[in-house]
């Protein structure tokens, strides 16, 4: 049986698996339609406009990750774990139980897989990685960009229908975009199937586009949440407050990097 659900998660070597019904039957996902065009209104670039492009490493800098294959995603943002910055990402983009993370088209790790929190008993589509000496002095370089924010969002009711800029990683897509919260707590199994996340993504009205993945959705100048798929005319975001509560089981002190 084959059912058709555009769906995917947004980066590239997600798979795509069977839905299982029951022991002797699963259910095949179709994937309608594998790159749509990112629509909203976009804010570009200037002195104050909350760019990240020409930063090397800070929250909507480009990443590449190799875990079973290399590719493209986003940084959400930077977080400081037991005294140590680790960046924070999507889980799903990892396709192993290691991985280490790039700058594009660089051959020098600049960080480590240590958490997916998608092996969690309650799994989040999020993961650290701790930086090298050479992420470090990139994020010590990257200091300056207009993305470092000193909050986090708890997503609320009172978010629905408000205006969130998110800061695409594909190529296609270089400026912050504004985009409209359409549910500040939304379920869609199919983003991950059975065993994976199901509820609490922040929903917006924008199809994302493959490479965004990972990266940061910020709201009136508060960490919001970090891109986790797409369904039709909606992408998913993870709450990057939920990440911050599930990496609290794994470490005592859990913070926001902040540049000097």
């Amino acid at each position: 049986m084959v059912a058709k659900v555009p769906y995917r998660r947004v980066s590239p070597e997600a798979a795509v698996e069977p839905l299982a019904l029951s022991r002797n039957l699963s259910l095949k996902v179709a994937v309608e339609s594998t790159f749509v065009q990112s629509v909203g209104k976009t804010t570009r670039g200037g002195a104050g406009r909350h760019s990240s492009q020409d930063a090397l490493l800070a929250p909507g800098s480009v990443i590449e990750v190799s875990s079973g294959g290399r590719s493209r995603c986003g940084v959400a943002t930077v977080l400081t774990l037991d005294d140590d910055p680790f960046l924070l990402t999507c889980g799903h983009t990892f396709n192993s139980g290691n991985g280490r993370v790039f700058l594009p088209g660089s051959s020098a790790p600049i960080a480590t897989l240590t958490q997916n929190l998608l092996d969690e008993r309650v799994p989040v589509d999020a993961a650290v990685c701790e930086l090298s000496a050479l992420g470090r002095s990139l994020l010590e370089a990257s200091s300056d960009a207009d993305t470092w924010f000193r909050t986090i969002r708890s997503p609320d009711s009172l978010d629905n229908g408000k205006d969130a800029e998110f800061w695409p990683t594909s190529e296609s897509e270089p400026d912050p975009i504004d985009v409209r919260i359409a549910s500040f707590s939304a379920c869609f199994e199919p983003l991950f199937g059975p065993g994976g996340p199901r509820c609490r993504f922040i929903e917006v009205r924008l199809p994302a586009t493959e490479g965004d993945s990972g990266s940061v959705l910020a709201l009136r100048g508060e960490y919001y949440g970090l891109c986790s798929g797409t369904a039709g005319a909606s992408s998913y975001f993870t709450s990057i407050s939920d990440v911050v509560q599930a990496l609290g089981k794994h470490f005592t002190r859990v913070s926001l990097w902040q540049p000097n």
